[in-house]
């Protein structure tokens, strides 16, 4: 079957209560075809920063730096786009950026994931380091986390980059490997505009 198009926005208590639309982003699109379960991906534009929510229908964990350092410049005022957390399951699960212009676009990856083939070959690891947070202790994602001293529960992430020179449409692959624990958080997605953020890396 043919990815099904998905709405841009889910609806404003998961996308900021704003209407504005991404000038990056064009439409987001997955794999998961026509199975009768209509779910929606969300946009924020230029609403990656600490306290987002990382992912739709998960109220209390928001992305964050690691505790004492600051939000990676690059990200900050991204347009972040909202993925399913329960998608940490699935090793076919494919999602489809159409990018409106040229764009660099981050893959914030679980550090306990071993990292998959297509993120290693198209993208490039910045050395950035994120965080989302505090997770519910029953949820299977942080099973293997350590509690911190003030009883809270984080997951760190690194950033991964990819600078897309056109308009146009970029896959990526699944969260984890046949042979990876079910247990993974879900990656994050962020977007900026490549003029813009060789600006900001410099």
């Amino acid at each position: 079957r043919q990815p099904r198009q998905l709405r841009q926005v889910l609806a404003p208590a998961l996308a900021g209560g704003g209407k504005k639309r991404s000038a990056l982003v064009a439409s987001v699109t997955d794999n998961l075809g026509e199975t009768g379960f209509h779910r929606f991906y969300s946009i924020e534009p230029g609403g990656m920063r600490p306290g987002l929510r990382a992912y739709p229908g998960i109220r209390k964990t928001h992305w964050a730096p690691l505790e004492g350092k600051q939000f990676p410049a690059q990200l900050m005022g991204a347009d972040a786009i909202g993925t399913f957390s329960a998608d940490r399951k699935d090793a076919k699960r494919e999602i489809a950026v159409e990018l409106a212009k040229p764009c660099s676009v981050f893959v914030l990856m679980d550090k306990r994931t071993e990292t998959p083939d297509w993120l290693r070959r198209d993208f490039e690891d910045t050395g950035m380091t994120v965080r989302s947070g505090p997770w519910q202790k029953e949820s299977a994602v942080i099973s293997d986390i350590q509690t911190e001293p003030n009883k809270r529960v984080h997951v760190v992430y690194s950033v991964w980059r990819r600078d897309v020179s056109e308009a146009g449409r970029i896959v990526l692959g699944p969260p984890r490997s046949e042979s990876e624990p079910l247990c993974r958080a879900m990656y994050g997605i962020a977007v900026t505009d490549l003029k813009n953020d060789r600006k900001n890396a410099n």
